[in-house]
C-alpha cells in the first residue's frame, strides 16, 4: 500500500489546475466542498483549496491517519486513492498557471544608477534568471508565514546565490543561511509542525526541503526582527526593513543600530555600489566555522537594491513545465 502525504499532495497541486469533473471517482461531499471552498491564492485549484480537498478525500479514505491518503491497495485503488491519483496525474492537472504576486510598495527608492549596476552584476543576473525556478516556494512560504516573498527570495539570493551554491544548499545553511549555531532543528521542527510541513529534511536540497527551509528562514527572520521591535510584514518602514535584515545576519545590537540609523552594511541608500561592504565575521559551512574577511562582496547585494530586483523576478512568468 502506498500513501500520499498531505504536504506532498499540496506541493504537487501547487500552481496547477485540478478539474474535479475529470477525476476517476468523487462524491457529492467533494462536489459540495469544491463549491463552498474559498481560494486563497495558493495556485489555481478550480473550486477548491488544496488543504480542504485533501481533508474531504481523507473522509473517504479512513486509513487511520489524517496526514496521508491511501493511494492504492492490493485490491486496487480505493475511491479516495483514485481521486488522489487522478488529482496529481497529468491527465487532469493542467500546465502550471501564473499566479499574480503582490510586489512593490517599498517605502524607499534606490538611486537609479545603483539599481542599474545591481541589475547588470552577476549577483543581479542570478536573481533575475534563477528566481523563477523557485518562485512557487517563495510564494508558498510567504503565504504560510506572512513574510513578503521578495524578502524570502532576498535571503535565498544572499545566502546561496539563489540555490546555486552547493556548499550552502547541502550544508548546515540549507540554502537560506540557517546556521545551526542559531537555528536548531528542534526549533525549526516546531515551526514546520505548525504549518503541517513535517520534520525538517535539512540540507537534502529536495523540493520539500527547500520549501521547509524557506519557511524556517522566514520564521527565523520574524523571530530575530521581533527582538528589535520589528514586525515583518508587507507594510514596513525603511527603518524596520534595515533592522530586520541586519538582525538576520548580524544579531540584535547591530540591528538596533540599523533601525535607528536606517542603514547598515546590508541596507544603505547612500552607497552607490550595490554590493555589500561586509564588515567581516564568521560563517558556518560544511567544513565548520570559517572566517569571512572584511571586504566588498561582489556576490552579495544589499537589500535596498535586492528587494527591488526580487520584485522584478517574482513578476516574471514561471518557466514551463517540462
Amino acid at each position: 500500500m502506498t500513501s500520499l502525504a498531505r504536504a506532498t499532495f499540496n506541493q504537487q497541486l501547487h500552481g496547477r489546475e485540478l478539474r474535479l469533473g475529470d477525476a476517476q471517482a468523487h462524491s457529492d461531499t467533494l462536489r459540495r466542498a469544491a463549491a463552498a471552498a474559498d481560494l486563497d491564492g495558493d495556485g489555481v485549484v478550480t473550486g477548491v483549496e488544496t488543504d480542504q480537498l485533501f481533508l474531504e478525500i481523507d473522509k473517504l479514505d479512513r486509513d487511520g491517519s489524517f496526514h496521508s491518503i491511501r493511494a492504492a491497495t492490493d485490491q486496487g485503488p480505493t475511491e479516495a486513492g483514485a481521486l488522489a491519483t487522478a488529482a496529481v496525474s497529468l491527465s487532469v492537472v493542467s500546465a502550471r498557471t501564473h499566479v499574480p504576486v503582490t510586489t512593490g510598495g517599498w517605502p524607499f527608492t534606490p538611486p537609479a544608477g545603483t539599481l542599474d549596476a545591481a541589475r547588470r552584476s552577476g549577483a543581479g543576473r542570478q536573481v533575475l534568471d534563477r528566481a523563477p525556478l523557485y518562485r512557487d516556494i517563495y510564494v508558498e512560504a510567504a503565504r504560510l508565514t506572512g513574510v513578503p516573498a521578495a524578502m524570502i527570495l532576498a535571503l535565498h539570493a544572499n545566502e546561496s546565490a539563489v540555490g546555486s551554491n552547493r556548499a550552502s544548499t547541502h550544508g548546515p545553511e540549507s540554502g537560506f543561511g540557517l546556521d545551526d549555531r542559531w537555528v536548531t532543528k528542534s526549533w525549526a521542527n516546531g515551526k514546520l509542525a505548525a504549518h503541517g510541513l513535517g520534520a525538517w529534511e535539512r540540507g537534502t536540497d529536495t523540493p520539500k526541503s527547500r520549501l521547509q527551509s524557506a519557511v524556517v528562514a522566514a520564521e527565523h527572520l520574524k523571530r530575530q526582527a521581533k527582538l528589535v521591535g520589528v514586525t515583518v510584514s508587507a507594510q514596513m518602514s525603511t527603518a524596520d526593513i534595515a533592522g530586520a535584515i541586519t538582525s538576520y545576519v548580524a544579531g540584535t545590537q547591530a540591528a538596533k543600530r540599523a533601525k535607528a540609523n536606517k542603514r547598515s552594511f546590508m541596507f544603505d541608500l547612500g552607497d552607490s555600489n550595490p554590493h555589500v561592504l561586509h564588515p567581516g565575521g564568521t560563517s558556518r559551512t560544511r567544513r565548520g566555522t570559517v572566517r569571512v574577511p572584511a571586504s566588498r562582496k561582489p556576490g552579495l547585494l544589499r537589500w535596498d537594491t535586492l528587494l527591488v530586483l526580487a520584485d522584478e523576478a517574482l513578476k516574471a512568468p514561471p518557466p514551463p513545465v517540462s
